[in-house]
Formats: structure tokens, sequence, C-alpha cells
């Protein structure tokens, strides 16, 4: 199918030399000159995720649908060029970490052989087609490589079909033993790994719910190319129960605003319908359209919960009613860990996203650059919201893991739909043992998390006796927290200003355990340390607040409660206070959050005239030039507030009488005195 979107991709193509590679990557083509001479790479600058989409050659489609519209060759044409200078700089150099990227090379094979097929039946410069179907065999025999091949991960994936498509043409005009076993090969690997990628409970094993998504999509793909080439009897096939779990999964880890959460390797997008009619009648599927579309289409889950033991997964939604749907609550939970491709250090992190915004957020993926220090940030232990031993690396090696416990979810409890719990466990510190318990309370939008974290044998005991007695920290937790909310600190108490709600953050009885710790906010710093920070997209940095509780204690046992508060109703409870100071009306609006910015303005009036104002200003009290008389009762105050975008959210007015002005002198020596209530 053409669209309007590859044309134009490949319009700037052929006139700019510019191609659009997505997630904010640009592609200058005009470095490639096309008369013969070799691209200038220049590995110092150009980072890997560029280079990762300047090698697979994804814009080969673009140009290819240029040319199924107008059929003029001059979109084939530059493809040609293209190609053959790629092949003449790196059929013989496999050492090039780039042009032979494991990934890279798996889509460029697929791209090279819709374009051998499309070339084939166009009859177009046979000597070319000689060429590119020597190119497509040299990229096979790559593929087909045991030692090449990236097994039990998303890139073996893609390099298996690509390996079936390119064997499988190729083998029509020459059906040999060799191109028979190599497709073979390629439908054993296909099969292999989409079984291994998917746990029994249909949780995806890279750790993302990216990777879910994209890993439903790469079933969907190998099955749909299975019949496309061999019909029914492919070979290819794909537990239909576990399938079906995915696409649940999928349905539940979506958040209300039909995003995914920034966990693990994910970046912002919307989720999209990728199944169409292929299971129209399954629940799963069903279930799947009633998230992405916010409750207009599909039916409804039976349940609000979803745990998967198995990837270690815990989803808790606050309803699935459509009327509450895109303001209501939704946590994940996350303790597992069984790859290291996109792997994070965030076992028993959570995220919370309420009142059709985000109030606890990971940090996202950022870009795929292993030697990067804010990539090395990104996947650490500080980017996510755990707690855990302070100034301790967490350990990414799964056999040494195994001695000291798999990281795990378990005891979950629901009551009458209502409250419902789960607790997780972790070892990735090492000598550490790291325990949450998340309990949420859907009657209240309550939750608790109950964290502990303490060494389990002597020489972690003796590390963390050390620092204590040189009055070291010795834990941390973080929470992070999106830049557009206000953070207040009050004592043990963190105040989380969004839009229309508050979320207070109560560290139950902080002060009295943590052995003098402190809680601070730190935002966007990369100074001595990065912390702070957030992807949403590609390659693109966002400062984040980090809450950050220090402590320096043996072992950690902290509880917190999140509780969400209306900010409106705070609004509704704020009052004109009022004083006559030495016959000087003073007024004030009062309670107010300063985190909120809001202006505020008054109006004195006598028998109902207005006889002074004082503008809108960050200042909630005023005191007015008017000299009050006994008459109190003829005066009124009016105070005005308006958010920081201009808005009027709250009119209150007060009349003067003796029963609520406070009328103050002073003078030490008058007869007055002090303060008397008239």
């Amino acid at each position: 199918m053409i669209t309007n979107s590859s044309i134009k991709s490949a319009e700037d193509i052929i006139n700019n030399s510019i191609y659009k590679a997505g997630n904010g990557y640009i592609i200058d083509l005009s470095r490639l000159n096309l008369d013969g001479h070799i691209y200038d790479y220049d590995y110092n600058t150009v980072d890997r995720t560029y280079m990762w989409h300047l090698h697979q050659m994804k814009y080969i489609y673009d140009l290819m649908q240029y040319d199924k519209l107008y059929n003029n060759n001059i979109a084939i044409n530059y493809i040609k060029n293209i190609v053959k200078i790629w092949w003449s700089k790196f059929k013989d150099n496999l050492s090039d970490i780039f042009a032979w990227h494991d990934h890279a090379t798996a889509i460029r094979t697929e791209y090279l052989s819709d374009l051998y097929i499309y070339l084939l039946h166009k009859n177009h410069d046979k000597e070319f087609l000689l060429i590119l179907r020597d190119i497509l065999e040299y990229h096979m025999n790559i593929l087909y490589n045991e030692k090449f091949y990236s097994k039990f991960t998303n890139h073996g994936l893609d390099q298996s079909l690509s390996l079936y498509k390119v064997s499988s043409f190729l083998i029509k005009n020459n059906n040999t033993d060799i191109l028979r076993k190599i497709k073979k090969t390629a439908i054993d690997r296909i099969n292999s790994e989409i079984s291994y990628a998917f746990c029994v409970d249909g949780g995806h094993k890279e750790n993302s719910p990216a990777y879910l998504n994209f890993g439903l999509s790469q079933v969907i793909k190998a099955l749909k190319l299975g019949k496309e080439i061999d019909g029914d009897n492919s070979g290819i096939s794909f537990s239909h129960s576990i399938l079906q779990k995915a696409i649940t999964n999928l349905a539940f880890i979506v958040q209300p605003n039909g995003k995914l959460p920034l966990i693990g390797d994910t970046k912002e997008f919307i989720v999209k319908d990728m199944f169409g009619d292929l299971f129209l009648y399954e629940n799963s599927y069903q279930n799947f359209l009633y998230s992405i579309r916010q409750g207009e289409y599909g039916i409804k889950p039976d349940s609000n919960d979803l745990i998967l033991p198995e990837s270690g997964w815990a989803i808790f939604r606050e309803t699935w009613d459509k009327l509450k749907f895109k303001k209501s609550m939704q946590i994940v939970f996350k303790c597992g860990y069984l790859s290291n491709y996109h792997r994070h250090d965030d076992d028993l992190n959570i995220t919370l996203f309420y009142d059709d915004e985000e109030w606890l957020s990971d940090c996202g993926e950022y870009k795929h650059a292993p030697k990067d220090p804010y990539r090395i940030y990104f996947r650490s232990s500080d980017a996510h919201n755990i707690s855990k031993p302070y100034n301790i690396k967490a350990c990414r090696d799964l056999d040494e893991l195994k001695i000291y416990g798999r990281s795990l979810i378990n005891d979950y409890k629901c009551r009458d739909n209502v409250k419902s719990s789960i607790e997780g466990e972790s070892h990735i510190f090492r000598n550490f043992k790291n325990t949450r318990k998340v309990s949420y309370d859907r009657k209240f939008n309550n939750i608790v998390i109950e964290d502990n974290c303490y060494p389990i044998a002597k020489v972690s005991q003796k590390l963390i006796k050390e620092r204590i007695d040189k009055n070291y920290f010795t834990y941390i937790t973080r929470f992070h927290i999106p830049s557009d909310k206000q953070i207040v600190i009050k004592d043990d108490l963190v105040e989380v200003i969004g839009k229309n709600k508050k979320l207070t953050i109560s560290a139950i009885n902080f002060s009295n355990n943590s052995g003098g710790g402190r809680i601070m906010v730190s935002k966007g710093k990369d100074n001595s340390k990065i912390i702070g920070w957030r992807s949403c997209k590609a390659g693109v940095l966002e400062a984040i607040n980090t809450l950050e509780f220090y402590y320096k204690i043996q072992t950690l046992n902290q509880k917190f409660e999140l509780t969400f508060h209306d900010i409106q109703q705070d609004r509704d409870n704020m009052e004109i206070n009022v004083k006559i100071i030495d016959g000087m009306l003073n007024a004030s609006l009062e309670p107010i959050n300063k985190n909120e910015k809001n202006k505020f303005a008054f109006y004195l009036l006598y028998n109902k005239e207005k006889i002074e104002q004082k503008w809108y200003s960050y200042d909630n009290k005023v005191t007015f030039e008017t000299k009050i008389d006994k008459t109190l009762a003829k005066y009124h105050v009016i105070g005005y507030v308006r958010d920081k975008n201009g808005n009027s959210i709250l009119r209150k007015a007060i009349r003067l009488s003796d029963n609520h002005v406070s009328i103050v002198s002073s003078l030490k020596n008058n007869s007055g005195g002090g303060v008397c209530n008239a």
C-alpha cells in the first residue's frame, strides 16, 4: 500500500539527500557522493543508533513506493547507486561493526529481498539483478552462520525471518540441498525464537513494555510471512494460548492515555492495533481493543488485576469503567530478570498513572549506545523507583544471580476486587536482599509501599557497619516524578502538585528511623554525577524530579503511604482572613500552596462600592491604605485567585463584622494592649 508518508520520504531523499529515519534521527545522504565516492564515515561523532539506521537501508522501501507510483526509474536508480557503493566498501570488510551489525544486517536483508523481488517482476536491469543476487546470497550465508546468529534475542528473530525470506525465493530458481537446509534452519530458528521470547504467562523476556509490543508484532509478522510464502504448511507456529495471554498483557500495561509506561527500553508512543481481523472473536483481542480505544470499542476485561509470576509483573487498574477510563489509576510493578539484552537494573520498580497524568515515571530507553554516560545512567539502578544499598552497583550476571536467588513476585492477594497487594524480592545487589510490598485500596485510591533492604553476608554487613561508623549513607530510595509537578517537602511528608490532584507521600517515621537521613529533590544534574533525567523520545533528554530519601541505618525498613487529594477541594477551603492593625485593614487568602504559582488580587468595598484595589501578584496578603472607621459592617473584602495560566479559579468575599475581625495595636502601652477580639 502506497502511503503519503512514504512518497514524502522518497522525495526528501531524491531532492535533498535527507532521510528521516524516525525517533528524531535524520540521515544525511549528501555525504554519500553518488558518482562513486565512498561514504564519509566519522566514527567519532556519529552515534551507534544513527549508524544502525543508515546501514539497515529502510529507505529502500520508501523509494520503491515512489517508483510504484511514478514508474520513472528515478528512485530505482538512486537505490542502485547506494547499494553498489555500499557493496564495494563493505563486501570484504566484515570487521565493520556498523555495516555488519547483527540487527542492521537482518533488516537490510529484508529490504534488499523485497527490492530483488520487485525488480525481478519489473524485469528491470538484469545486470544489476545479478549483482543484487550476489549481495543477497552473501547476506544469506552470513545470517546462516551460527557464530553470527544472535540466539534468543529480538535480533535473532529478525535474523531468522530474513534468512527464511531470502532462502525461500532463492530456492525457487535453484532448489539445492544447501538452500533447503538453510530454509529449514531458518524455520527452526523462528519457532525457537518466538517460543523462547515469551514466558508461559505471556510476558516478554526482554524486560520492557515496548518489547512486549514489539515481540507480539514479530510473532504476527512470522505467522503472516510463513503463510504468504508457504501457505498453511510453512512449519512456522506459535502457542495460541501464550499468544492470547500476551495480547491480554498488552491490554493491561497500556496506560489510560494509550501509551506505555517508560519502563526499561521503552519510548513514548501510542499503542496501535497490529492484529486487524486475525483474532476478531478472541476475548484477549477484544480486551486489547477496549484498552487502546479507551472503552469506546471492544469488551472490558473481567479483572482489574493482572499478575504474571513467571515474567515478573503485577498491574493494578482502578477500574475499566468507560466513564472513568481516562482518569483512572494504573499501577505497574516489575520484578523479573530474564534477559540481559535490554536489561535495566529495575527490579521492584513501580510506576503510577492517575487522573490522566504520570505521577511516578520510569526513565525510558534514551539510546542504544552502551558507552554513553547517559545510557549507562538510564540502565543503572539510579534511574528507577526503588530502594537500594547506597552506592552499590547491581549485578547483571544471570549465572551469578542464581546463587543469590532469582528476582520474583509472590503473595498476591485481592479482597472484594477493592484491595489488592503484591510482594516482590530481588537479589541484584550482591550480598543484599531487597523486598517490596505494594498495597492498593481502590476505595480511597490509597497506595502503601513497604520496602526492606538488608545485608545477608558478612562482607555486606561489614560494609554497612563501616559506612555507619564514618557517618556515611547506607541506603537510598528514589521516586521519579515528571517535571510538570511541583514538590514540597514538609518534614516526613512530601506533596506533589499536579493539574487537578495533589499526591502526598508520607514517609512513616522517617525522621526517627533513618539514622539522621535526609529528603531532597535532584533534577537534571550532570556535573559530578548524572541524576534526574528521563527520555521519552530516542536520544532526547528531559529533566525529571528525582525525590530521594537517604538513610544511615543498618537495615532499611521503610513504609510510604501515597494518598491523592483534590486540589479544587483545597482551594474551596481557602478563606479570607482580616485583621485591623492601627486602623489599617490587613487581608490575606489562606491557606495557600506556594507551589501552585497562583496570583492574588483584592478589592475593598464600602457600601458595596469599590474604594481600593490591589491588582494580581504572587503575594496572598494586602494592607489597604484606607483608614477603617467603626462602621465595620459597611466594608467588604473580595479576594480573587488566578492560576499560572491566567485562568480565574476562585473568588471569595467577606463582610467585616465584630465577630471575626482582630483589632491590633502596635503600641506596647496602648490602653487597648495586645490583641482583643472586638
